[in-house]
């Protein structure tokens, strides 16, 4: 300690406390240098009567040491008695400062309560400019306050309580807290509400978590803040802000098209021609700008829309999927190769066909399918044109194995010449289509794409009909020139016509019995056969022998 901490002239009041404290710490540090001086000094006893060689400024620093200890004792003994002469004159001066200092603070405190940061109507960042304005004065005020009650100590005073600058303390303390939590509140919207809206459902949970915490943080806050305006106004924001997240989630439903969002900014009583909701600039602050709790209602009926929509949407597509890879399959029929469809397959597609258009039609009859009309109308069109392609193509496909059937026997053809040759072209041509969709199974590309195929299956039909008609007139002559043959059916009566002489007596024998009444059998014997063998004789015989004069038929 020197005599450099005290001021050189005593002239104002903190240079009167400064040298109280100095005297203060004097008093308090005597005892213990004294504590302090007596070991070196005996440590440094010890080292002469061993003749231990020290330097002389620490011997003559050690000398001096008691000597200058003193004379800060001496000094101390001056100053104090000067202070005793002044004290009265300073003390007179911190009362007159008190005095004023109370005025200031009156003057500060109602200025507080008129113009500061708790004045009604005030928007929140006016607000919190007001509270930082006057945190910054109650501190010069504090820092005051401190020194004014330090004098007052030094000099035996009854220390001044400013209970309006405490209260003004207490408040500030209390909308420093509101207002820090507003700024986190403000802070969490602004951010949120800047997200692009493809940002938006990942972050839902995160958006409810956060504002559920805020919400959670102001209820914590002083209960004596609940009835600030400011509170309140902070209260709504949260539960505002937490009230849309419903409305947000409904909407981030995957669902949800454009023309749904559309349907949004209408309820909202907006023009749809000039809200934007280009994915690259849409933002949840648009959204929030068209109030959405106000039209949770009508918000919620099309999300419920939407998600229906979906459903249906699905399904068209699943039935898309299904019909991708569904082809046609082809059969060998005699020894043609891949002539004929496959019955199996073709059952399973009439059969996904029926479903399939069942589906359709059922979908088609809700109003909830309007927005996808034109898609489930399409596939209906490619669906019926399937459904009519494969009608007219199996009817064909049996008309024309019957008539091949018929018209590869060389006695019919032979008998129905003009038939034979029309049925012949109609095989060429039927051989064609076949070659055609062989080379494209796609049962939707087939069916609707293939424009020769759709034409050229009425032509058959025409020619296998105009075969069948001509069948049924020769049919008719046999039948009128043997009538017994109107027993039988036209597959019978073929069978008889086509059939060698020799064959008709051993393939058709179960036929006759339609035919002739009373008969068990039919021998047909050439003029060398010899007499019948024993398992021929049997059977009785008619009695008179009936000469063939022409073939079987």
């Amino acid at each position: 300690m020197s005599d450099t901490c005290l001021p050189v002239q005593v002239s104002h009041v903190d240079d009167v406390g400064n040298t109280l404290k100095w005297l203060r710490d004097l008093r308090t540090r005597e005892a213990d240098l004294e504590q302090q001086i007596s070991p070196i000094e005996g440590m440094y006893y010890v080292m002469r009567h061993y003749d231990v060689r020290l330097p002389k400024e620490e011997t003559d620093m050690l000398f001096r040491l008691r000597l200058m200890w003193k004379e800060l004792l001496a000094l101390g003994q001056e100053r104090s008695s000067k202070l005793s002469h002044l004290q009265a004159g300073f003390r007179r001066e911190v009362v007159r400062a008190v005095k004023s200092f109370s005025l200031e603070v009156m003057q500060f405190c109602n200025d507080f309560d008129m113009n500061g940061p708790m004045v009604a109507g005030l928007a929140p960042m006016e607000a919190k400019d007001r509270l930082n304005k006057y945190l910054a004065l109650f501190g010069t005020k504090r820092e005051t306050m401190k020194a004014l009650q330090e004098r007052e100590l030094l000099f035996g005073l009854v220390v001044t309580e400013y209970e309006d600058l405490s209260r003004v303390q207490s408040e500030l303390g209390l909308l420093t807290l509101l207002y820090n939590l507003h700024s986190r509140v403000e802070s969490s919207v602004s951010s949120f509400s800047e997200r692009l809206w493809t940002m938006i459902p990942p972050s839902v949970h995160m958006m409810s978590k956060t504002f559920t915490d805020l919400q959670a943080d102001l209820h914590a806050l002083p209960r004596v803040l609940r009835e600030w305006p400011a509170y309140d106004d902070l209260a709504h924001i949260i539960t505002d802000f937490i009230s849309v997240l419903p409305v947000v989630s409904n909407l981030c439903h995957p669902g949800i098209r454009r023309r749904h969002w559309m349907q949004v900014v209408s309820a909202a009583g907006q023009q749809t021609a000039t809200f934007n909701i280009d994915p690259d600039t849409f933002k949840l602050k648009h959204l929030l700008a068209l109030k959405p709790v106000n039209i949770r209602v009508e918000i919620d009926e099309i999300c419920r829309t939407a998600k229906k929509e979906l459903e249906i949407e699905a399904k068209v597509q699943g039935l898309g999927e299904q019909w991708t890879d569904r082809q046609f399959q082809f059969v060998d029929y005699k020894n043609r190769p891949g002539a004929i469809l496959d019955p199996t397959s073709i059952y399973e597609i009439i059969k996904s066909l029926d479903e399939s258009i069942t589906d359709l039609t059922a979908i088609s009859s809700t109003t909830i399918a309007e927005a996808l009309s034109e898609e489930v109308d399409s596939w209906m069109a490619k669906l019926s044109a399937v459904s009519e392609v494969i009608e007219s193509w199996s009817v064909v496909q049996t008309k024309w194995t019957f008539m091949e059937t018929i018209f590869s026997d060389p006695n019919l053809s032979e008998q129905m010449p003009q038939d034979a040759k029309r049925f012949s072209k109609v095989d060429t041509n039927y051989m064609k289509l076949i070659s055609r969709a062989s080379h494209n199974r796609h049962v939707i590309n087939c069916c609707n794409s293939d424009h020769q195929l759709k034409s050229l299956l009425p032509h058959l039909m025409e020619q296998l009909e105009q075969c069948e008609r001509s069948l049924a007139s020769y049919l008719q002559g046999k039948r009128a020139s043997f009538p017994r043959f109107y027993f039988v059916s036209d597959h019978v009566l073929l069978d008889f016509l086509t059939r060698t002489t020799n064959a008709a007596a051993t393939e058709l024998q179960g036929h006759l019995s339609a035919i002739f009444s009373g008969i068990a059998g039919l021998r047909i014997k050439h003029h060398e056969e010899s007499e019948l063998g024993e398992d021929e004789q049997e059977f009785p015989l008619v009695s008179k022998p009936i000469m063939i004069i022409m073939p079987a038929q």
